[in-house]
């Protein structure tokens, strides 16, 4: 379809899918992409970790007495201020290693790397052209093809389909969540979270 010219024929989704098996034949762009992904599901874990411990903070450490952790001392506190300074140390820990990960995805080059590509590529195939051809060829519309196109695939096309990976582990997260925290923590009858992940599952 391509060669023959035949453009409205050819389907978005096939389309897109051979775009990103061009990504990943390249080295660079396929293990920053894989990073990405990794990054997304580490997130995604401490996600589910962290609304289990918001539960457990609510539910046994607040909402209890003082005099029920005061049974043991850690590091001159009672139980219940060991917690807090223990659940508190892991936010701040978890923050700051996202920070880091976060600012070491600008240096694996999936953007840049992918755009280099776009562009020798638009390049080769106009150079690949006869004469004639390229007379026909409107060389504002390769600039602009060149320049803002290839931006724009990438940044809405390939970036924002891995971070559809990450949205999609969230929401398989929040069911895990909504299924397991009522087993977890005690609640007698958890059969309408069940139906509420069944029938509302998004």
């Amino acid at each position: 379809d391509i060669l023959q010219q035949r453009f409205e024929q050819l389907s978005v989704l096939q389309l897109f899918l051979e775009y990103f098996k061009l990504n990943m034949s390249v080295d660079q762009i396929r293990s920053g992409s894989v990073k990405t992904i990794l990054l997304g599901v580490l997130k995604n874990i401490m996600f589910f970790v962290q609304l289990l411990m918001n539960i457990y903070l609510v539910d046994h450490v607040l909402m209890k007495d003082k005099d029920s952790h005061s049974e043991g001392k850690y590091l001159g506190m009672d139980a219940q201020h060991a917690t807090l300074v223990a659940f508190v140390t892991l936010d701040l820990v978890t923050l700051a290693m996202f920070h880091v990960l976060d600012n070491a995805k600008c240096s694996w080059g999936v953007g840049g790397k992918a755009r280099m590509c776009l562009c020798l590529g638009l390049s080769d195939a106009f150079l690949s052209y006869t004469d004639a051809i390229r007379a026909q060829l409107d060389s504002g519309e390769l600039a602009q093809a060149m320049s803002s196109d290839t931006e724009n695939l990438i940044k809405v096309g390939y970036i924002n389909s891995l971070a559809l990976f990450d949205m999609l582990g969230k929401i398989v997260i929040s069911v895990c969540f909504q299924m397991v925290a009522p087993l977890l923590f005690g609640q007698k009858n958890a059969s309408w979270v069940l139906w509420t992940v069944v029938l509302l599952p998004l």
